[in-house]
């Protein structure tokens, strides 16, 4: 078993909730939950239970499904959780980073070449990057 689970998947209507009592419940005592993908895919009402009640060591949280949290937030003030703003992308280099890679995207499109990111690639099947 792990000694920590870091969490990294898209939240989707079947991701929702993924990790809940359940699933605390079977961990480790010793282990920790890191979630830095999507706030939802928590339920932050069971991991407050599993940390106050001992099922798990502790967490580490940067993303919520309401941010900023509300005051009365069952995450806030657990000594064993730690919550971070989701902020770690906003710096001016990324910014700078993001606008560099958006522009040679489209740049790459218009040269009838593929996408260097792209998400959907089924989408790619039924249209053409080159002029008709």
């Amino acid at each position: 078993m792990s000694e920590f689970i870091s969490v990294h998947a898209p939240l989707t209507p079947e991701t929702h909730h993924s990790i809940g009592e359940p699933e605390l419940r079977v961990m480790k005592p010793t282990a920790y939950i890191i979630n830095t993908a999507r706030g939802p895919l928590v339920d932050v009402y069971a991991l407050a239970r599993a940390i106050d009640k001992g099922w798990i060591a502790g967490a580490g949280i940067d993303v919520l499904e309401q941010e900023p949290p509300p005051p009365n937030h069952p995450l806030i003030g657990l000594e064993r959780a730690i919550v971070t703003p989701h902020a770690a992308f906003l710096s001016e280099e990324s910014l700078l980073e993001l606008e560099r890679r958006a522009a040679l995207s489209v740049v790459r499109v218009l040269q009838g070449r593929m996408p260097e990111y792209v998400w959907n690639r089924e989408v790619l099947e039924r249209v053409s990057l080159a002029e008709e």
